[in-house]
């Protein structure tokens, strides 16, 4: 997970403030590139490769092109044997450039996973920019007749330009002052939910770095950890305790259940006071329901930093893909084209809610958050079940 920059034409002060403001959001490595009039800073949280191999910006082999990138690819080794790619990087953004560089802006359709790209085609002087169909990896922009501004927090951008800022559209791509047309991905057709399940989970775990699953006792984070644990993992789980609570019990229940180690995350008043103007600052809202919501995002994450963690599981996405709201039970009543029409735009608008608040609760801890449930193979086979 990283926290990405750009602008054209390039401000120096501007790119250096970004990576002062995106601190948390990678605290391993960061980097300044300019080319032409192009520049582009980043954060990185080292997630693959070591920090030497896979530092950003990323250069494509021919040094043709170059990206900054937040997020996570879970199909590079598929997409290296099927496009028999040659890739010197260890960081996955190496694996867009060669496919890029092979198949164009179509490259983007390829690709199993959560992400925000900025890249430049030093051929042409081009910038492309795109964002995962879900808009799980956040990204904002300010698009004015003479300049352009990327990044992936409010924070970075220049205060003047402050009021222009908007969300860059999820599942668009980008290039130069044009969109060219939404993300296509190809989708692998699975006949069993469950070996689907077990596919996604096995994709969302990092081989490299240590992880673990926020657990909150529901059903959706219970079966991720189960899914993980029939795998042979051990990993930590993490609940907020906030003195009992059937939540809490579940929790315990579940942990006991699977032989999980489970961390109990204390919180009081005085601790949601502290940390309350931080998490207000990260999520750029007043939205007492993302706001709360990120304060418990906030302390599971920062307690799994403490831990040595680089990354968490999360559950969200799943009432939303498998109808697991009261809601949808009240639209079907009515018809399944109705409940189907709900379902599809409440999985569209997560990048305004859950979404939101999970990246940016969690990266204010520098923790990567991983959401199975919202894998485009998922949604769409999910798509299809009666």
């Amino acid at each position: 997970m990283c926290g990405i920059f750009a602008c054209k034409p390039f401000v120096m002060d501007w790119l250096e403030n970004s990576i002062i403001q995106h601190q948390e959001r990678g605290p391993d490595q960061n980097a300044i590139n300019t080319f032409e009039d192009i520049g582009v800073s980043v954060n990185r949280l080292a997630i693959t490769g070591n920090l030497e191999q896979g530092s950003q910006p990323v250069f494509s082999s021919s040094q043709f092109t170059f990206c900054v990138f937040n997020g996570a690819i879970y199909n590079t080794e598929e997409l290296i044997t099927r496009f028999s790619l040659k890739v010197k990087s260890k960081n996955e953004a190496a694996v867009l450039l060669e496919l890029y560089e092979l198949k164009g802006e179509s490259f983007i359709n390829y690709i199993r996973g959560m992400f925000s790209i900025i890249l430049v085609d030093k051929r042409d002087g081009s910038l492309l920019v795109t964002r995962d169909i879900l808009g799980i990896k956040p990204l904002y922009w300010v698009n004015m007749e003479d300049m352009v501004i990327f990044s992936s927090s409010l924070n970075a951008i220049p205060e003047p330009f402050l009021s222009y800022a908007t969300a860059f559209p999820p599942g668009e791509v980008w290039i130069n002052d044009t969109f060219r047309g939404k993300i296509k991905p190809e989708i692998l057709e699975f006949k069993n939910i469950e070996a689907l399940l077990l596919d996604t989970v096995t994709s969302h775990i990092p081989k490299e770095v240590k992880w673990g699953c926020s657990l909150s006792g529901g059903v959706d984070s219970s079966l991720l950890c189960a899914l993980a644990k029939s795998k042979g993992h051990s990993f930590n789980c993490y609940t907020i305790d906030t003195g009992g609570g059937p939540d809490l019990e579940a929790a315990k229940e579940v942990s006991r259940y699977l032989d999980l180690p489970l961390r109990l995350v204390k919180v009081t008043d005085l601790d949601i006071e502290k940390v309350f103007p931080k998490i207000v600052k990260s999520l750029g809202t007043f939205q007492s329901e993302l706001i709360l919501g990120g304060l418990f995002t906030y302390f599971i994450s920062r307690e799994a930093y403490g831990d040595g963690l680089k990354v968490l599981l999360f559950g969200e996405g799943a009432d939303e893909v498998f109808g697991g709201y009261n809601k949808y039970q009240l639209a079907l009543e009515e018809s399944s084209e109705n409940a189907d029409k709900m379902m599809i735009k409440d999985v569209n608008t997560l990048w305004l809610t859950h979404n939101r608040r999970v990246d940016h609760a969690s990266m204010a801890a520098s923790i990567e958050a991983r959401v199975p449930y919202q894998d485009a193979y998922v949604i769409n086979n999910a798509r299809k079940l009666p």
